[in-house]
C-alpha cells in the first residue's frame, strides 16, 4: 500500500513542470478572488468569516503568490506542490460558502422561512473553520518552501559565480608558453 502511494505521489511530482506553475498559480489567484467577492447572506457565516479573519489571509496569499510568481519557474517541484494544496483548500472553502449560499436561496422559497429567519448552517460553518486551520497550516508550508526554495538559489548562484571566478582566473593565470621561450632553450 505504501509502495503504491509513494509511487502515485512520484508521478504526480514528477508530471509538474514550469509552465505548470503559472497555471496552478493562476487558478489559486482565481478562487481567491471567488471567495473574495463572493456574497455572503447568511449573518453567522459573515460572523465566522470576520472571526477568521478570512480576508486578510486571502490577501496575504495573493500577495504572496505574486512575489513568488517571477521565481516558479525557477524552482523545482515543492512549490508548485505547496501552491496547488493551498488551491485545492480554498476550493474546498470555495465549495463550503457556495452550499451555504444554496441553503439560504433554497431556505428563502421555503415555508420554513416563516419559522427560522436562517437556515441551519453549523456543519458547513464547523466544516469552514476546518478548512480554515488546514489552510494556515498551508501557508506556512508555502513560506517555508519557499524559504528554503531562496537559500537553495542563493546558494546555486553563489556557486555558480564561485566557479565562473575560478574559471577566469585560470584563464587569465594559465602559463602561456611561446615559441620564444623554446628557442631560447634550444640555443642554450
Amino acid at each position: 500500500m505504501e509502495t503504491l502511494a509513494f509511487a502515485t505521489a512520484s508521478s504526480f511530482i514528477s508530471g509538474i513542470n514550469h509552465s505548470m506553475a503559472y497555471q496552478v498559480a493562476g487558478k489559486l489567484l482565481l478562487v481567491m478572488e471567488g471567495i473574495v467577492t463572493m456574497q455572503i447572506s447568511h449573518p453567522e457565516v459573515k460572523k465566522v468569516l470576520v472571526e477568521l479573519d478570512i480576508a486578510a489571509s486571502l490577501s496575504t496569499i495573493k500577495a504572496l503568490v505574486n512575489d513568488l510568481r517571477p521565481m516558479l519557474h525557477k524552482c523545482g517541484c515543492t512549490l508548485n506542490v505547496c501552491v496547488e494544496n493551498l488551491n485545492a483548500v480554498m476550493t474546498q472553502i470555495q465549495q463550503e460558502l457556495d452550499a451555504v449560499e444554496k441553503k439560504c436561496t433554497a431556505h428563502k422559497k421555503s415555508w420554513s422561512a416563516y419559522i427560522y429567519s436562517n437556515p441551519d448552517v453549523s456543519s458547513e460553518l464547523k466544516q469552514i473553520k476546518n478548512l480554515k486551520q488546514i489552510m494556515d497550516h498551508r501557508i506556512d508550508l508555502l513560506t517555508k518552501s519557499a524559504t528554503i526554495e531562496l537559500q537553495l538559489m542563493s546558494v546555486v548562484s553563489t556557486m555558480t559565480t564561485a566557479e565562473s571566478k575560478n574559471d577566469n582566473y585560470e584563464k587569465t593565470n594559465e602559463p602561456q608558453l611561446s615559441n620564444n621561450s623554446n628557442e631560447t632553450d634550444a640555443n642554450h
